[in-house]
């Protein structure tokens, strides 16, 4: 089943990548204005890296942590791994004994993280067993500790194959449309259903800090409540679509994304990425949107069953 679904996943996104994906990628560096990395490029890079790291003599089905911004090498690695049918594991952008930490906790067979201007990658060598990871398990990801210390939770490509299939009917996705990137990838939000199915929809995504974001125009935003509320009233109008999710609405944004194209999303890390969403412009006080599948809360408890669901806890 892992190499079915994996590739299968593979094939849709790289038909996506070649077939109009753009990446609009402003550098950290404000002089350096934005860059267009078109999507053939994208794949190219990403296989080259999987040709690289094959010469490394990594373990079958390695595990990939990556500490990297919403960039072009983010997209590459994460496609490299899944190419040797690895896991990707991207870490949020926590400093110090946190990241350590968490790269202890992983054990990962390859690092990669960005710092001093440039990219680093190391070979890490396994300490002790092997871990005994489900054979479909692609993707690792962290809570984000609003509540608890943070914790890892994993997705299989099956998972990830089923929530693009199921999202991309509903998002109002074209060829030409162009989604602003305002959260980070290493979220469950924004790295599963915002940049899949854009890549896998062959559509643009721009990649840039929010001080232009009330200046600018795109079609798609996959924000949570805070952001969604500096959308001017135009820009919110001149929506195709997109999702507003982790976090409660205010009456007050409520009322202004009413009858827009936007829908109202929900979900955990700890359960999956679409649990829940609402039809477009139907926000209402504490409406968290309908279930996909198969969700019951039970004195205050999510039971959750899904083929897009989390495998479990790490």
């Amino acid at each position: 089943m892992s190499t079915s679904t994996r590739e299968a996943l593979l094939q849709i996104l790289e038909a996506g990548l070649h077939s109009g994906f753009a990446l609009e990628w402003q550098t950290p560096d404000p002089a350096g204005g934005a860059r267009i990395w078109p999507g053939p490029a994208l794949w190219a890079w990403a296989r080259r890296l999987a040709s690289h790291w094959r010469r490394l003599s990594l373990p079958q089905r390695p595990r990939v942590a990556v500490q990297l911004p919403n960039s072009p090498i983010y997209i590459a690695t994460l496609l490299a791994t899944w190419m040797l049918d690895g896991i990707f594991c991207p870490l949020p952008a926590w400093r110090g004994a946190q990241t350590v930490s968490a790269v202890d906790s992983l054990r990962p067979d390859l690092l990669i993280w960005h710092g001093l201007g440039r990219v680093h990658t190391r070979r890490q060598e396994r300490r002790g067993e092997a871990p005994l990871d489900p054979e479909d398990l692609a993707l690792m990801l962290w809570t984000s500790a609003s509540m608890h210390a943070p914790r890892v939770f994993g997705l299989t490509h099956a998972a990830l194959l089923w929530q693009v299939q199921s999202h991309l009917p509903r998002l109002a996705l074209e060829r030409d449309s162009l989604v602003r990137n305002c959260l980070p990838w290493t979220h469950v939000f924004a790295g599963v259903l915002e940049l899949l199915p854009t890549l896998a929809r062959g559509s643009s995504l721009r990649v840039a800090a929010l001080g232009t974001f009330r200046q600018e125009s795109f079609t798609h935003v996959f924000v949570v409540p805070r952001v969604a509320a500096l959308l001017q009233d135009t820009q919110i109008g001149a929506l195709a679509g997109g999702i507003v999710g982790g976090a409660p609405i205010s009456a007050e944004l409520a009322r202004r994304l009413r009858g827009s194209a936007l829908r109202v999303g929900y979900g955990q890390t700890e359960a999956g990425p679409g649990v829940c969403l609402g039809d477009p412009g139907d926000f209402r006080p504490a409406f968290l949107g309908r279930a996909l599948v198969e969700v019951e809360q039970r004195a205050g408890t999510l039971h959750y069953r899904s083929p897009g669901q989390a495998l479990g806890e790490w």
